[in-house]
């Protein structure tokens, strides 16, 4: 008997007479008279008394004497003594919590849980936890906190805790709700804009800080260092901004075309850390301007190669090139035997030299905003320019 069951005696009576029994009850606690009752039976049968558990502690001892009377003769009957042994203790409620507001492979988790003993005076000697992650026992792990390190995403977490008391005897396991791990967004550090630049490996390209950077580059945003704390492959979503107006969403490829900008633009790109399922914080890269592309050209040619007296030198230029699409245009400085003869075209006539001069032209290209390439043509010589015979008579 424990001390939060109540006692309970049952008196079954017999009287041949069938007279009518009058009942007492007499409850003995540790040898004291503790409760009496009466009751009363038109003809014989059974009567119940009892003791509530409120008036019941481990370790009492207790009895019951029955006296029965037809109002002639009596009898009378005592139970055996009964110790009240002690009550289990009880678990009220077992919660899991995490230290963060969501519950993630980053989280510690812990279970808290309220506990009480019917009996007066007695403590809880110790309190086991059994932590399951879906539905399988967490070896080794019998604390109320439960390590990131046993998690992972999308897996059910509970506890089972039992109590027990200084006599060792157990309270009925009660388990947790099932809290679930939920997926951990990736994080990126800011990313950075880079130049594709050809030729140049992209290990060794420069940044638009100390490269100018214009519409004949395409650029790439290179993502910062990626972490998931679920392991997650890295994956990142791109944004690209000109003039602070999104120009893409969302691309794959983290590239944009030279050709899709325009000169005095300001441009920045976003990348977003996604593992399938969530995203993490965007972040964005420093702004780029988009600065004006210098004109270039590939080859210069003088012709006639060996001029002469008469002739006029020309200076051809080649491969004009202009990413911003500027037109065509060019500076001509010539020099006569290393001297710059003022002169700012793209040919001279022969009064500007002499046989055996050495001639050459610097070439400048532009866009009216700056220069680009300046080139020097190699070096021709003007030639002698054999004499002529006018008309010839005889005279006799």
């Amino acid at each position: 008997m424990r001390s939060i069951d109540p006692l309970r005696v049952s008196a079954n009576v017999d009287d041949p007479d069938n007279d009518p029994i009058d009942l007492s009850f007499a409850w003995t606690k540790n040898s004291s008279v503790a409760q009496t009752s009466t009751a009363s039976l038109a003809r014989p049968g059974t009567q119940t008394a009892s003791v509530s558990a409120e008036m019941l502690t481990r370790g009492d001892v207790w009895s019951a004497q029955i006296t029965v009377t037809d109002g002639e003769g009596s009898a009378q009957a005592t139970t055996e003594d009964l110790t009240i042994l002690s009550a289990p203790p009880v678990v009220e409620s077992v919660l899991i919590t995490a230290n963060e507001a969501r519950p993630r492979t980053t989280s510690q988790l812990q279970v808290s849980y309220t506990t009480r003993d019917p009996d007066p005076g007695d403590s809880l000697t110790r309190v086991d936890i059994e932590w399951r992650i879906d539905g399988q026992v967490v070896p080794g792990v019998n604390g109320v906190i439960l390590a990131p390190s046993y998690t992972q995403k999308h897996q059910r977490i509970t506890a089972t805790v039992r109590a027990y008391d200084q006599d060792n005897t157990a309270s009925t396991p009660v388990t947790s709700a099932e809290l679930e791990i939920e997926n951990t967004p990736p994080i990126t550090t800011i990313p950075r804009i880079l130049p594709k630049t050809a030729g140049i490996a992209q290990s060794t390209n420069l940044d638009c800080q100390s490269e100018r950077c214009t519409t004949g580059n395409d650029f790439q945003c290179v993502p910062g260092t990626y972490y998931d704390a679920d392991g997650d492959p890295e994956v990142h979503r791109y944004n690209w901004y000109r003039n602070e107006l999104i120009y893409s969403l969302f691309l794959p490829v983290p590239e944009i075309s030279g050709q899709s900008l325009n000169r005095g633009m300001v441009i920045f790109c976003t990348a977003e850390p996604f593992d399938g399922e969530d995203a993490g914080t965007s972040r964005q890269s420093a702004s780029i301007y988009i600065d004006n592309a210098r004109p270039t050209f590939t080859s210069i040619a003088i012709a006639p190669t060996s001029p002469r007296e008469g002739q006029t030198v020309t200076a051809t230029v080649s491969g004009w090139n202009d990413a911003d699409g500027d037109p065509e245009q060019y500076r001509y400085v010539w020099f006569v035997n290393n001297t710059d003869i003022g002169h700012s075209g793209p040919e001279i006539d022969s009064q500007l030299f002499n046989k055996g001069d050495k001639i050459r032209v610097e070439v400048t290209a532009y866009d009216l905003f700056e220069s680009g390439r300046t080139a020097m043509s190699s070096t021709v010589t003007a030639i002698n320019t054999a004499p002529s015979i006018g008309l010839v008579r005889v005279i006799p």
